[in-house]
């Protein structure tokens, strides 16, 4: 078999389960729309199916998809009124793979797509939408970590993920095309990575091998001062911010205490329920109440085990008085962990997503 080019984020030896195509692993449970569908049809669409993406067809041929991050952009775009698009006006490219392809065919296509693939049988028809979520626990974790620093790199394939590439992240991927090797201040291959995927004994979801810098703090990566709203703040504002911070999340405060959080996803899915009014709609009726903080000066192993323990993609962070100081996402740590602790977190991640 020939030697897959620089970058493959999966080889045949990176399988869990080798042999397995792209139609034993595709999730048929989504729905799809045509190009004429009210953007808010669309968003409810997206909403009652669990599925970042909405595909976009013509007679099941598909023709486009429809993102959380597109609806989030045409809403900065129309000043929060969408009612005169539809999904034909909202929709970007669609990358498609054949439903027999092999596994590794698809992750390399995924990382070139963005997170995201349309699985066609042999006449062109859709049949499966494959993301991140379908391939994750096919590949080792190293092939994972490989995957997500491709997708990393830009900012449509981490905004189709959820996510947003911080400076520290970009640092690593900027080379999409160049395997992470393990260096002297990284952590070897674990057993884990081998092509059964045995399970010899269990290891600490990151162990300190596992971290460039033991001796480095939370503060020490996160993003400092982040742009912030407050519970009366309405969807609109946070949408603008959304655009002009080029971030995905925004901390909701008083007092400078965190009191909940809104993501793009957020919005994206309110659209479908305040179709005429979400502009005008207060963030206290959209964000999450529930969030979790981590303190300023905790040791990065404790940061991985809340996100990677809790499938979290990010904390905010808090300094001795409980004022919110930064965001950690889990592409903060990137550059601070081994292929094998980077790949465990994605895995733990995806798996609750």
């Amino acid at each position: 078999m020939a030697a897959p080019h620089p970058g493959t984020p999966a080889t045949h030896d990176h399988l869990r389960k080798p042999g397995r195509t792209v139609a034993e692993v595709m999730r048929t449970d989504f729905r799809s729309c045509n190009g004429s569908t009210p953007a808010a049809e669309a968003a409810a669409a997206m909403n009652q199916s669990g599925c970042p993406v909405l595909p976009v067809t013509r007679a099941q041929v598909p023709s486009g998809v429809v993102t959380e991050d597109g609806l989030v952009r045409a809403l900065a775009e129309h000043g929060g009124d969408l009612s005169d698009q539809t999904a034909g006006d909202l929709m970007t490219a669609a990358t498609t793979v054949p439903m027999q392809a092999p596994i590794e065919e698809a992750a390399d296509r995924l990382a070139e797509a963005g997170g995201h693939l349309l699985a066609v049988d042999p006449d062109g028809l859709l049949k499966g939408v494959v993301t991140l979520a379908e391939l994750g626990p096919q590949v080792s974790e190293a092939a994972l970590a490989r995957l997500i620093a491709r997708l990393a790199v830009g900012r449509d394939g981490p905004a189709r993920l959820g996510l947003r590439p911080t400076p520290a992240e970009a640092a690593r991927a900027a080379d999409p095309t160049a395997e992470i090797q393990p260096g002297k201040s990284q952590a070897q291959p674990h057993p884990w990575d081998s092509p059964t995927g045995a399970h010899p004994q269990p290891v600490p979801l990151v162990s300190p091998s596992d971290l460039v810098n033991p001796m480095l703090k939370v503060s020490d990566v996160m993003t400092a001062s982040p742009r912030t709203c407050s519970p009366a703040s309405t969807a609109l504002e946070v949408v603008l911010i959304f655009r002009d911070a080029d971030c995905g999340v925004v901390p909701v405060t008083e007092a400078g205490r965190p009191v909940g959080v809104v993501t793009d996803r957020d919005i994206a899915l309110a659209l479908a329920d305040h179709e005429t009014d979400l502009a005008r709609t207060p963030l206290e009726a959209l964000m999450t109440r529930d969030v979790v903080t981590i303190a300023a000066d905790a040791t990065l192993d404790a940061a991985v085990a809340a996100l990677g323990g809790r499938g979290l993609r990010r904390l905010l962070v808090l300094d001795a008085d409980g004022q919110l100081v930064g965001v950690l996402s889990w592409t903060d740590l990137v550059p601070h962990l081994s292929e094998r602790g980077l790949g465990h977190v994605l895995a733990q991640i995806a798996e609750r997503h």
